[in-house]
């Protein structure tokens, strides 16, 4: 789906659209594979800090504390249009 964000669509109006669903379905309504709650389960109890390049929001979506990760390339849920 990624590489989908780089055809040469006739209009910025339907590079948007793509975008705009492929965002909506990966961050908004994908559930987490049962490795993020794995994770979270061994780690809760912990000190932990998650640095990530994911940017679809897993690890809040299984229940990491937002302020214990960094995103390093950013949340789909940032993402604006022009």
């Amino acid at each position: 789906m990624y590489s989908g964000g780089f055809y040469p669509y006739d209009t910025l109006e339907e590079h948007w659209a793509y975008w705009s669903r492929y965002i909506y379905i990966n961050r908004y309504m994908d559930t987490p594979l049962p490795v993020y709650s794995q994770l979270f389960n061994l780690v809760k109890e912990k000190d932990y800090f998650v640095l990530t390049t994911n940017v679809d929001h897993c690890f809040q979506k299984a229940g990491f504390d937002k302020k214990r990760l960094f995103y390093t390339q950013g949340d789909y849920g940032l993402f604006q249009c022009s």
